[in-house]
Order: structure tokens, then C-alpha cells, then sequence
């Protein structure tokens, strides 16, 4: 009996068992983070064996799946071996005496809206050797940990960045400007007006020459005199659009030539 000699001569002996998966984002913008674990498995057998390794959640075979509680996608890739079926089956040939590391990479597809936190699934890992027929060795039960840190940034929408100039033309009483910002975030943020003049555009030859002018931001007034703060709740969708108006207050012969300011803006996430 052939088959049955071949598979009294397999014998599979997980080595080295897989760690748990730890992942950490600091931009949950970054699409593609991925993280990787391996499994040893060693044939002390006497003859080559087939090796099958199931990635299964809930008893089910399946290598996407989402975190729990999230929108967050996961790919379970296993490495290095041939895939069987759509299900990604782990199949390699291990040769008698044979150790075999099998790899397996998770990537995570992380949307710009989740909120910061610790996201956890656990993968089980069902083991088995095939000859005349399949037989069973064990099940490894693989924790995924994905922390997700808090995040916030902006930009102007003119320039894609994180500067942007507001040129006003001819400086008039009630002379107008505005610009439009977004603030990424996955928390509620604060961001922080820092004016270089105090609210007061200065004449770039003459810095005893000034203009007052007015700053809100969705409606609402920004004192410039000192660092102020504009709070925001997290964002739904994780983009909150913010437009920042310029008025100018009072213009009263002043002095010909360029007046500026420097508006400086800090974003903080906030738990």
C-alpha cells in the first residue's frame, strides 16, 4: 500500500510559531501599510510531503476581511507557496528533513476617516499535510493588532499645501479676500493663529505705516493680537473645509507701497 506507507512517513513539526501581527499608523492616509509574520514547519519525516496552511476567520477560509468595528481592509498574503483555490491556500512540496519558513504579510487599506485607536482580529492558521489523503495537524490562532495613531493636517486648496498668499490689490476700507483650507484629521483638532504683527499688515518700507484687518475663520472672529484657537470637531469623512476671510478695516491716507502680514497656523489632533 503505497499511499499509505508514503503518509505514515510525513510528519510535520511546527518549529517556530508565528507572533503576533503589531502594527502602527501614524498618518492613516498612508494607503498599503503592511506587516509581516512567519511560521517554521519542519518535515521529520522520511519522504517529500505536501504542506497546507488555511488563513480561516470565524472557522471560514479567507484572506480579505475587514478589522472589526471599522472600514479598515485587510489582505493576508501567504509568501512562497503555490496558491490553491481563490482562497489563497498555503500548498508547498517540503522535502524529507526539510525546514520551511512560510511568510505571511498583511496589508491594511487604512480610509482617511477612521478615527485613531486600536483596531484587533485574530486569524487561525489550520495546518495540514496531504498524501493518499488529507489529515489535520493543528490549528495557530495569529493576533492582528493595528494601532492607529491621532492625526491632523491641512491644506490651502489654491495650492495643495501648507502655504497659500492672500493678495488683496488695492488696499481700500472694507476691501475683501478669502481663501479656503481643508483640515485632514481622524480626532477633533485645534488650530492655532499666530499673527507676526498683531493684526496688521506693515509697509514693507516703512514698518511705522500699518493697516488693521479682521481674520474669521467659517464665520467666526480670530483675534490676531494674540495665538488663537480654532477648535473643530472630527471630521466627518475625515475632511473639514474652513474659509478664512480677510477684511480690511480702515484705510486712512496711508503711505504708498506693499503692506503684509504673516499669519503662521499650527494644527494639534486632540483626544
Amino acid at each position: 500500500m503505497p499511499f499509505a506507507s508514503a503518509l505514515a512517513a510525513c510528519e510535520f513539526t511546527v518549529t517556530q510559531r508565528p507572533k503576533p501581527v503589531i502594527a502602527e499608523v501614524s498618518n492613516p492616509s498612508t494607503r498599503g501599510v503592511s506587516a509581516t509574520t512567519t511560521m517554521t514547519v519542519r518535515n521529520r519525516g522520511s519522504t517529500d510531503c505536501l504542506l497546507l496552511v488555511t488563513p480561516t476567520i470565524n472557522g471560514v477560509a479567507q484572506t480579505d476581511f475587514y478589522m472589526p468595528d471599522s472600514e479598515i481592509t485587510v489582505e493576508l498574503e501567504v509568501e512562497g507557496g503555490t496558491p490553491r483555490g481563490r482562497l489563497g491556500n498555503y500548498l508547498a512540496r517540503v522535502a524529507a528533513g526539510e525546514r520551511r519558513t512560510v511568510t505571511f504579510r498583511l496589508t491594511f487599506d487604512i480610509p482617511p476617516a477612521q478615527s485613531a485607536g486600536r483596531y484587533r482580529e485574530e486569524v487561525d492558521l489550520r495546518i495540514a499535510q496531504l498524501g493518499f489523503n488529507r489529515q489535520s495537524l493543528e490549528s495557530i490562532r495569529i493576533p492582528i493588532l493595528l494601532d492607529i495613531d491621532e492625526f491632523a493636517t491641512f491644506r490651502f486648496a489654491t495650492t495643495g499645501s501648507r502655504t497659500a498668499t492672500l493678495d488683496l490689490g488695492e488696499l481700500e476700507t472694507g476691501t475683501r479676500g478669502q481663501l479656503l483650507l481643508y483640515v485632514i484629521a481622524n480626532e477633533d483638532y485645534r488650530l492655532v493663529f499666530n499673527s507676526e504683527n498683531q493684526g496688521r499688515m506693515v509697509n514693507t518700507g516703512n514698518s511705522d505705516e500699518t493697516i488693521d484687518y479682521r481674520l474669521t475663520a467659517n464665520g467666526r472672529n480670530i483675534n490676531l493680537r494674540t495665538p488663537t484657537s480654532f477648535e473643530g470637531e472630527e471630521p466627518e469623512y475625515g475632511l473639514a473645509p474652513i474659509r478664512l476671510e480677510v477684511e480690511v478695516k480702515k484705510v486712512k491716507k496711508q503711505e504708498a507701497g506693499v503692506y503684509r502680514d504673516v499669519v503662521r497656523l499650527t494644527i494639534f489632533a486632540d483626544d
